[in-house]
């Protein structure tokens, strides 16, 4: 609380008023990115990635202590959270049934009302793209051996691999 005085010089009057406010510091979010390169990573569905992001004052200097949420938005999935350090960083396995496409994550700090602390957020994308299935794997002959194709012991191998674009491949 500060006291504000204010004073007529011609008559020697001094009145004062009693005003409280509070004085907040803006913050961002900076470097929030994945260990996987590219302007708009592509990640499979199933793959473990690394995603981290800094809260810093609006003149650039690091917070620490504070807890930045993580967020896949499209999917609407909560995928973890961490205390800021040198950055906040969670480790993520994409759901095998995360939707295939453009994923908007977002990554977001709630503020800190007792250390006057403003919120902030900001978002990134990632491109997931759907995992192999396997199926129908046969071997011909059932028995195998040791040797080479001319001494009898050849072996087919085939599988039918698909993602959900229906791909064989």
């Amino acid at each position: 609380a500060y006291e504000i005085y204010q004073c007529e010089w011609s008559s020697d009057v001094c009145s004062s008023d009693l005003v409280t406010f509070n004085l907040t510091a803006q913050t961002y979010i900076l470097d929030f990115q994945t260990n996987v390169s590219g302007e708009t990573p592509e990640i499979m569905q199933g793959d473990w990635i690394e995603i981290s992001a800094s809260v810093v004052y609006d003149n650039g200097t690091q917070i620490g202590g504070q807890n930045v949420t993580f967020t896949d938005e499209t999917d609407s999935v909560s995928m973890g959270s961490n205390i800021t350090g040198s950055p906040a960083t969670i480790i993520y396995q994409v759901p095998y049934s995360a939707t295939v496409g453009i994923h908007t994550l977002n990554a977001s700090f709630e503020g800190n009302s007792s250390e006057y602390i403003l919120s902030s957020s900001s978002t990134t994308q990632i491109d997931v793209k759907s995992a192999p299935r396997i199926d129908d794997v046969a071997a011909t002959p059932q028995t195998q051996g040791y040797g080479t194709e001319s001494e009898g012991y050849s072996v087919n191998i085939s599988a039918n691999v698909t993602d959900q674009s229906g791909i064989d491949t």
